[in-house]
């Protein structure tokens, strides 16, 4: 079933931070697409998954 889920119903600053801490407490696994810069949204979702625990597969790495 397929449904979706409004973490802000307006754009507001951290409104994407915010959906993003969503989708890491809501997965088991992270499949992301990052380029290993220390910087940006990416890179702050993959350290929060991690510090989670959850398992990060970057596929940036398996694409090079």
């Amino acid at each position: 079933m397929d449904r979706v889920v409004m973490v802000s119903e307006n754009y507001h600053k951290g409104c994407y931070l915010r959906r993003d801490e969503y989708m890491v407490r809501k997965a088991d696994i992270l499949i992301a697409y990052w380029d290993l810069e220390p910087k940006g949204g990416t890179f702050y979702t993959i350290n929060k998954a991690l510090e989670s625990g959850k398992q990060v597969i970057n596929i940036y790495e398996r694409m090079k």
